[in-house]
């Protein structure tokens, strides 16, 4: 809470302090106090028509707020190069080759070569060190110091925190101003560019998730904002909390407003970005441009493939997970391919008898039948992920002719009842005092239809999903608005799982409802032979 509060109160206040004296948590916006005074300039892509503003600072083309573009002459003369960062495609694949300085590249086999210029002071030297080591142990990159490679990074202690995108050939400069850049979360960003990462706010994506405030943005830094519309996506979805994310602030007019702001209200404003180092996504990303060559993937071994069962029998599968990191910091999971029958909810991973066994134990829904394939995943903390794939299938033990339908009955006491359709499309569905009648029985399918015995091609559905909609039948259309998913006493509309069928007692109607687990929202599926066990099985209401 004091950390939030202080970047809450540091934002408002930041011009003042910095002007006064150093601090290493804000050293991106000390490169925003740099940039409002430098001149600015605009050049164009390589191979197309877009054009670049950017500012220029000690010879340098910055964009973005801490990217360099190039020398402004060059910049100038020649352009810029494409965004794309490109694979590596020297036949030897070794440093020593000299790649186009046209381009922007991955760096051969995963090692960043660095060197710091002389002027360098010594005792931030080691900083540096520390925090490139950090990290290495979350991901599968090595930073080598070593000035006698010819593609390497030198680091200067320039006006601020910036970097070039990519691997460009030769040395190529990266500063971390002792006056504020040389902490762990903001070497780690430079270096991420250097390896070949932008922004996460510049993804082409990103106008899914958040809104950029143009009108607050100072004049002149709306470049710094754009996308890059070429670069790739499909590494990890959008990190809110990513190293390489802007804070809400950034070169903001009105400190009180910020320029850019999520699109999910559980995001706060101030949790845009962070100061304390890569995120699990980031080093995803990392990982997804540099895989790794000896970090194997997790181990999934299942002594049986697929099972058969009776309903309403629990099912227990023994798995045993390998990983060279232990089994422990694994993420296990399991997920189903048919909620109606086997609900995620309904799946628990236990301990097994030895560390590396992990219980996979599978409860199917009440009275349910058919099949299930459930997908076991394993993820280490490199991001490499394994699965597996277990086939469960639920038997009936006697399937007579009328054995797979059933009454529904509210918890209150009343029954899911067809009535018939003026039109033949559209059939109302009633709550009516529960007689077994034809019109009262349905079948809960595998695939999540509710259909009714009266016509076999009608199921219980919603125009659309959202609350206070009314359930009616309909003919069976594929469509999650027509799926349902049985879990206990409760019946959840596939298209949104929040919402449940439930009982307007008021109105006397059944529709959806946000889940609440009152009795208006418990359902009982009784057999047209336990009619006469209704008091039974509904004490509260008879």
């Amino acid at each position: 809470m004091i950390h939030m509060t202080l970047k809450c109160y540091m934002r408002f206040i930041l011009p003042v302090i910095i002007t006064l004296f150093s601090t290493s948590l804000y050293a991106f916006e000390r490169n925003e106090l740099v940039l409002l005074n430098a001149p600015t300039a605009t050049s164009f892509i390589r191979g197309t028509d877009e054009r670049v503003t950017y500012h220029i600072v000690d010879g340098l083309a910055i964009y973005g707020g801490d990217i360099i573009l190039g020398e402004h002459k060059d910049i100038q003369k020649n352009g810029i190069a494409p965004w794309t960062v490109k694979s590596w495609s020297s036949s030897e694949d070794v440093q020593s080759g000299a790649p186009s300085t046209n381009t922007r590249l991955r760096w051969p086999n995963g090692i960043l070569y660095y060197s710091f210029n002389s002027s360098y002071p010594s005792q931030y030297r080691q900083r540096v060190r520390d925090a490139l080591k950090y990290v290495e142990g979350m991901t599968n990159v090595k930073f080598v110091e070593d000035s006698r490679q010819r593609n390497r990074v030198v680091v200067e202690n320039g006006s601020g925190c910036w970097s070039y995108v990519g691997m460009l050939g030769g040395t190529q400069r990266l500063s971390l101003s002792t006056n504020g850049c040389v902490i762990r979360a903001i070497v780690g960003h430079e270096f991420m560019h250097a390896l070949g990462i932008y922004h996460e706010q510049s993804r082409k994506d990103r106008d899914k998730y958040v809104t950029i405030h143009w009108n607050n943005i100072q004049s002149g830094m709306e470049g710094n904002f754009q996308k890059q519309s070429d670069t790739d996506t499909t590494a990890t979805s959008y990190d809110y909390y990513s190293v390489m994310h802007y804070h809400a602030w950034a070169f903001a007019k009105n400190r009180n407003q910020p320029t850019i702001s999520p699109k999910d209200p559980n995001i706060p404003l101030d949790d845009l970005g962070n100061y304390d180092g890569l995120t699990k996504s980031d080093a995803k990303t990392i990982n997804w441009m540099y895989p790794s060559e000896t970090n194997e993937k997790p181990k999934i071994e299942m002594k049986v493939s697929s099972a058969e069962i009776k309903k309403n029998q629990v099912y227990d599968l023994v798995v045993d997970f390998y990983d060279d990191g232990g089994v422990e910091k694994l993420k296990i999971g399991a997920q189903s391919d048919n909620l109606a029958l086997l609900p995620d909810s309904n799946i628990l991973i236990e301990k097994g008898d030895t560390p590396s066994q992990r219980l996979i134990v599978m409860a199917p829904a009440k009275d349910m039948t058919g099949v299930a394939k459930v997908t076991i995943r394993a993820a280490d903390e490199q991001g490499e992920e394994t699965s597996a794939v277990f086939k469960l299938t639920v038997k009936d033990n006697d399937p007579g002719p009328d054995k797979k339908y059933t009454m529904i009955v509210s918890a209150l006491g009343a029954c899911v009842t067809l009535e018939k359709s003026d039109d033949g499309k559209i059939f109302p569905v009633k709550p009516v005092y529960c007689q077994a009648d034809k019109n009262q029985l349905w079948s809960v399918e595998t695939n999540g239809f509710i259909r009714s015995k009266v016509d076999k091609e009608v199921c219980l559905q919603v125009s659309e999903v959202s609350r206070g909609q009314i359930v009616f039948a309909a003919k069976c259309v594929d469509d999650d608005n027509n799926r349902w998913a049985v879990e206990k006493e409760f019946i959840r509309n596939l298209a949104n799982r929040d919402l449940v069928l439930d009982y307007y007692i008021s109105s006397l109607k059944f529709g959806l409802w946000d889940f609440h687990g009152g009795n208006n929202q418990k359902w009982f599926f009784v057999k047209k032979e336990q009619l006469y066990s209704l008091p039974l099985l509904l004490p509260s209401v008879f």
